[in-house]
């Protein structure tokens, strides 16, 4: 059976933390998924049970702009590195799957522990510091997933060699659940209704 470990270094709400679980259970029957996420949070916690998808919670610090934050992500950064290259050997997954494009430690750790690494992009715009380390670490992965063709389009201006890659692009899915239908918008007056499908 094929082992796949995705990392989501951010641990917080957002797509991502809907779509990780919901893809590794498709893939249940084939497929053994770990999730590394930050042990800090409990993003993961409520999620049942399986045979066949792992949460494990690391020690993970997320990039933050808190001066604290910075700072122990700036100090916390190669050994957090080297406790993910430490797992990829002990696990020995077929493939690393990454999510956000700030998110270079499990880039890294993979690449020193001789894993294919996937690496899926969501945003389509980073501050200059990021944009910077991106190209320099663009070159290491096999493959990339955009989740638009803006994204696409963003990451191969900051470094084209992206496109000379695998890659695909993979529309992120729309939690349309959430709206029952029939359902009347609870607003006193005659204001206006917004039904926002993301992020406003």
């Amino acid at each position: 059976m094929k082992k796949i470990v995705v990392i989501t270094e951010e641990g917080r709400g957002g797509g991502p933390l809907y779509r990780i679980p919901a893809i590794a259970q498709q893939l249940e029957g084939s497929i053994s998924t770990t999730i590394l996420y930050p042990k800090a949070t409990d993003i993961f916690a409520y999620h049942p049970p399986s045979k066949k998808i792992f949460y494990k919670p690391i020690s993970l610090h997320p990039l933050t702009r808190s001066p604290i934050g910075l700072m122990l992500y700036v100090c916390l950064f190669l050994p957090e590195v080297i406790q993910l290259y430490r797992f990829f050997k002990s696990a020995r997954p077929d493939l690393v799957h990454c999510n956000g494009s700030w998110q270079f430690k499990g880039i890294i750790a993979a690449r020193f522990a001789g894993v294919k690494v996937l690496w899926h992009m969501n945003d389509a715009h980073q501050p200059f510091i990021i944009r910077r380390l991106f190209r320099l670490l663009s070159k290491l992965p096999a493959a990339y997933i955009f989740a638009s063709n803006r994204t696409k389009n963003y990451y191969a201006s900051i470094s084209p060699f992206v496109l000379q890659k695998k890659f695909r692009v993979i529309q992120a899915p729309v939690r349309n659940g959430f709206s029952a239908n029939g359902r009347k918008a609870m607003m006193p007056g005659n204001g206006l209704k917004v039904l926002s499908a993301g992020y406003i």
